[in-house]
């Protein structure tokens, strides 16, 4: 789920509980039943849980851009490798490097 559709997702969460909610709350007044009230949230949740809790495509229209692959050395340099090279020896093994992850 991508960011964009967690905030419809919550949206939509909030709006099933409210409409639920009100709709219920009134019925149950009317009635005079506390239950139906009950009920009602609980069927809210049922709701909202088939709604909300899955990853449905319709929250992933916008999916998150990852960076590509990291780049790494091919064997590890030892400590008197490094401590010989020159200036030249460094810049050449970073141009392969980028080349590498072109």
């Amino acid at each position: 789920m991508d960011y964009k559709g967690q905030v419809y997702n919550e949206y939509a969460y909030q709006l099933i509980f409210a409409l639920f909610g009100i709709v219920c709350f009134a019925l149950g007044y009317v009635q005079e039943d506390f239950g139906v009230t009950i009920n009602g949230w609980i069927a809210s949740l049922v709701v909202a849980g088939v709604v909300c809790v899955p990853d449905w495509p319709v929250f992933n229209r916008e999916p998150v851009k990852w960076h590509g692959k990291a780049t790494t050395a091919t064997r590890a340099l030892t400590l008197d490798e490094l401590e010989n090279d020159t200036k030249e020896t460094k810049k050449a093994r970073v141009r392969n490097a980028l080349r590498r992850a072109k």
